[in-house]
């Protein structure tokens, strides 16, 4: 019997002024063990540099947004 692939999971994590501590919270749902996660980070149009910073240091597989307005 073939196995089925798990349902797809997606982890949203939200920033405004915090990107060191996204940066930590992906890093964190990167160590799970669940085989079909997505990781998605949503700047809420931080006035700080986090978006540029999140760009930047995000891994190529975390799919990020910056939104213009909160």
């Amino acid at each position: 019997m073939a196995k089925t692939k798990p349902p797809k999971v997606a982890v949203i994590i939200l920033n405004y002024n915090v990107w060191q501590e996204v940066l930590e919270c992906v890093k964190s749902v990167q160590s799970s063990t669940y085989p079909n996660l997505d990781i998605i980070v949503i700047d809420n149009a931080s006035p700080d540099v986090s978006a540029e910073q999140l760009g930047k240091r995000l891994p190529k597989d975390v799919h990020f947004i910056a939104s213009n307005e909160n």
